[in-house]
């Protein structure tokens, strides 16, 4: 394995000739068999964006999009910055990004917000939704650090309220309008994602009269309400939650106008 060193910024760092590779890697990615991560690589001054998955892992990826509670098949994989590999490992990851450096998509460094800030995390403008969920989506870690989803749910709504185009709106909208949202349809829209995700953790509405009293007897129960973001268990919870937004995001995007 080549010398690596990790740092505060996140990354581990590799060097190269005239250069360094930086890769992000989760908690639980070992070094030596790791088979999906992103990251950049300097070389000679330049500053590359890479995704490496292995064949593998492609296909366990398919396979896990191609859920049937969902209208998505799980039949392709669109990433812009892509390396595929026959095997895992940091070995293998820098061997190939430094084979494919020229064909890998230069990050310009007069922009500074596309650049890896101090922190070692991107604080990119995305250029499109589809953008957005196609790198934040797949790996918000690399953006917020800790992805927890109540952080990248805000993301979202950052990135809605800069483009100004009704996209979250639409959204929530089309999210109430499903009919397992019929008694919660004035809720937003990722409060309606975690009824989806959580459905056996609604939490019992509160009751603000006496159901004893015959008076009363007519009123209609409140429904019960999604559970809170704040209730989630980190990471497994959040991981769902948030592999499910952008699931659902990309389906209300996919559907015609």
């Amino acid at each position: 394995m080549p010398s690596v060193t990790g740092s505060e910024d996140g990354y581990l760092h590799v060097p190269i000739t005239h250069g360094e590779v930086r890769l992000l890697l989760g908690a639980d990615d070992d070094p030596s068999t790791v088979e999906n991560c992103d990251g950049f690589v300097e070389l000679d001054g330049v500053v590359r964006s890479f995704t490496v998955l292995t064949l593998a892992e492609v296909g366990r990826l398919l396979g896990e999009w191609e859920t049937p509670s969902e209208d998505i098949s799980g039949a392709h994989l669109r990433v812009p910055d892509l390396i595929i590999l026959r095997s895992g490992g940091v070995d293998s990851i820098v061997a190939a990004v430094v084979a494919c450096v020229g064909e890998l998509p230069v990050v310009d460094p007069s922009q500074d917000d596309a650049m890896p800030d101090d922190r070692g995390r991107s604080s990119a403008i995305f250029a499109s939704w589809d953008e957005l969920i196609e790198r934040f989506g797949r790996r918000p870690g690399m953006w917020v650090g800790h992805p927890r989803y109540a952080t990248v749910r805000s993301f979202v709504c950052g990135f809605g309220a800069a483009r100004n185009d009704d996209v979250l709106m639409g959204f929530e909208r089309w999210l109430s309008r499903q009919p397992q949202h019929r008694a919660i349809d004035n809720f937003a829209w990722w409060s309606l994602l975690l009824h989806e995700v959580f459905p056996d953790r609604d939490q019992r509405a509160v009751i603000p009269w006496d159901v004893n009293d015959l008076a009363n007897a007519d009123w209609p129960r409140p429904p019960d309400t999604p559970v809170n973001e704040d209730a989630l268990s980190y990471p497994e919870d959040d991981a769902l939650a948030i592999s499910h937004l952008f699931r659902r995001l990309r389906q209300y995007l996919d559907e015609p106008n």
